[in-house]
């Protein structure tokens, strides 16, 4: 799906430390170090766009910042 940082894949489920999280990559994305590097977003029943998705892990941030732009442009989609 298309997001503000890049073209986000989600691969799927899986479980990490316990948590049960989607495992995502980006496809192609504005820092092009990050392309098909894994990252991890906490799993969530309910959301259906990338910028509703948090980090799964506090020490483990999005790529890009994409952790700070989610709940901007939540808050400007309301």
């Amino acid at each position: 799906m298309s997001a503000t940082p890049g073209k986000v894949v989600i691969h799927g489920e899986s479980h990490v430390a316990g948590r049960k999280v989607f495992v995502c990559s980006f496809l192609q994305a504005r820092l092009p170090d990050v392309v098909g590097q894994p990252f991890f977003a906490a799993w969530s029943p309910t959301a259906i766009w990338f910028d509703e998705l948090q980090p799964a892990f506090a020490d483990c941030p999005f790529p890009t910042g994409a952790e700070t732009v989610g709940s901007q442009e939540a808050a400007g989609r309301a």
